[in-house]
């Protein structure tokens, strides 16, 4: 895309968000990265960007918004629903869901309550959710990604 095409997109996006359109994640990584890209436009040089205020946030949605689309479409839905087991349903998954995300809830949250509850071992778990599910190959590298995000931690 070219930087007059980039920039009109932008512009068109602000007109959408002044006439009150709800802000998204997306938005966000756009902001982010125009920001990223007007630095790195002025000159500011790596040690420069990286005691800038600004560029480190922006830096810092970016680096996120690409582990969490890292995750995948499935993933990102079960970072979702843990996030609402947390907030709304004391750290366990809701009778409402579907089972298979009740399970994948649980095993990421490490809920073994749920689990004994329901009559799952965490390797059944782990083999159900990773039987019904486009899951990636290393399991739990995929689980621990989750959790990270989950925790709000960066990798290191």
């Amino acid at each position: 895309m070219t930087d007059r095409t980039e920039y009109h997109r932008l512009i068109l996006k602000a007109q959408d968000l002044d006439d009150g359109a709800n802000i998204t994640a997306l938005d966000a990584v756009d902001l982010a990265r125009a920001v990223v890209d007007l630095a790195e436009k002025a000159g500011m040089t790596g040690s420069e960007l990286a005691a800038d205020a600004r560029c480190r946030l922006a830096r810092a949605v970016l680096a996120r918004a690409e582990r969490t689309a890292a995750l995948g479409s499935y993933g990102r839905d079960v970072l979702a629903r843990c996030r609402l087991a947390r907030l709304h349903h004391g750290g366990h998954p809701s009778g409402a869901w579907s089972m298979g995300e009740q399970v994948a809830v649980a095993l990421v949250l490490r809920d073994r309550e749920w689990m004994n509850h329901h009559d799952y071992t965490v390797q059944a778990a782990a083999q159900r959710v990773a039987a019904e599910l486009d899951v990636p190959a290393d399991f739990n590298a995929w689980l621990d990604a989750i959790r990270t995000e989950l925790d709000g931690k960066a990798p290191r």
